[in-house]
């Protein structure tokens, strides 16, 4: 039986850092892009706890698809029925007719967790700008709920046929995700911002930090040093 991981206060600390940086951005109260940085401070959150659940589940022998993508489900499933719900009643009463057409197709990819396709497909010179877009960021949680299709599969493939190679074989596929995206900013900025496949370092970089055999300082000195280099860096 799954029992979820224990409370973690630095956890909702980052969060709260993250969230500051959105907030902050968004209200043009800040010189910094931290709107972009607290969503890649995000996906690394997403990335450690959900694997850390993942990797205790494989080694038990207690892993089940159906139980995984059903706790998602429970997750995130009634926060975005209330968000879509007040959205649309939102839209129906203050968009005109071109745009309520657009707020539906985005509804429509967001059901099926391709809201970060459609708004790449939908980036040209004739787009909204992204404050008339309500729903905007729904993209990073189809960037998350792609990742969770793909990347447990992989890790249970991983691990029945090279289990010890798995630490090797994430870091490999994060530097490839990594490189490909800062590659693709100069020809592209547009599908490395949004797809998958040039987010997926951020999240692997959660995954590579929840590794069974990752061990972090126990001495306050050398703990406290990394908080603060952490912060700098962010």
């Amino acid at each position: 039986m799954h029992q979820g991981l224990e409370y973690r206060p630095h956890i909702d600390g980052m969060r709260a850092i993250a969230v500051g940086g959105v907030v902050l951005f968004h209200f043009g109260l800040t010189p910094l892009s931290g709107g972009f940085t607290g969503v890649d401070v995000f996906f690394v959150i997403s990335g450690f706890l959900i694997s850390k659940t993942l990797y205790r589940d494989v080694a038990a022998g207690d892993f089940s698809f159906a139980d995984f993508y059903a706790r998602r489900a429970r997750r995130i499933v009634p926060a975005y029925v209330a968000v879509s719900l007040l959205s649309t009643l939102a839209a129906g009463l203050l968009l005109y007719p071109h745009a309520l057409r657009d707020f539906a197709a985005s509804l429509l990819a967001s059901t099926v967790f391709a809201s970060n396709i459609y708004f790449y497909f939908s980036a040209n010179y004739f787009a909204p700008a992204a404050h008339e877009l309500p729903l905007l960021h729904y993209w990073s949680l189809g960037v998350e709920e792609q990742f969770y299709l793909l990347f447990p599969p992989l890790l249970f493939a991983a691990r029945r046929c090279t289990r010890r190679r798995v630490p090797l074989l994430l870091a490999v596929v994060a530097v490839a995700s990594l490189l490909s995206g800062e590659m693709l900013l100069r020809f592209n900025p547009e599908a490395a911002f949004y797809l998958l496949p040039f987010r997926a370092f951020e999240l692997l970089i959660g995954c590579l930090l929840a590794l069974p055999g990752v061990r972090f300082p126990a001495q306050p000195r050398i703990a406290n040093g990394a908080v603060l280099l952490g912060l700098a860096l962010i």
